[in-house]
C-alpha cells in the first residue's frame, strides 16, 4: 500500500504533520538520521503506521545517505527481496 504523504519519492511534510504529528516525524523531517532509520523502520513493518515500502525506503534512504549504516544494510535487503520477486 503506498502512503500519500510519499509519492514518487518525494515527501509532502504538510500532509504528513497533519496525519502525524509525531516528534519522531518531526525530528525525522529536520534530517536526524536516527529517526529516519526508526520511521523508515516503522513504514516497512508497519508498526504504529499504516505499512508503506515507498514511505519506508524514503526514509531509510535518507538516514543512509547521512551514513547510518543500519539503514544502508536495510535497504539492501529490501533490494534484494525485490529483486527475488
Amino acid at each position: 500500500m503506498s502512503d500519500p504523504c510519499c509519492n514518487q519519492g518525494r515527501f509532502n511534510e504538510q500532509q504528513a504533520l497533519r496525519k502525524n504529528p509525531d516528534p519522531v516525524l518531526k525530528k525525522a523531517m529536520r534530517g536526524d538520521p536516527k529517526a529516519q532509520f526508526n520511521l523508515g523502520n516503522c513504514y516497512g513493518l508497519g508498526q504504529g503506521v499504516t505499512e508503506s515500502r515507498d514511505t519506508a525506503v524514503f526514509w531509510l534512504t535518507e538516514a543512509a545517505k547521512q551514513g547510518h549504516a543500519a539503514a544502508f544494510e536495510l535497504l539492501k535487503r529490501i533490494s534484494n527481496s525485490s529483486a527475488q520477486k
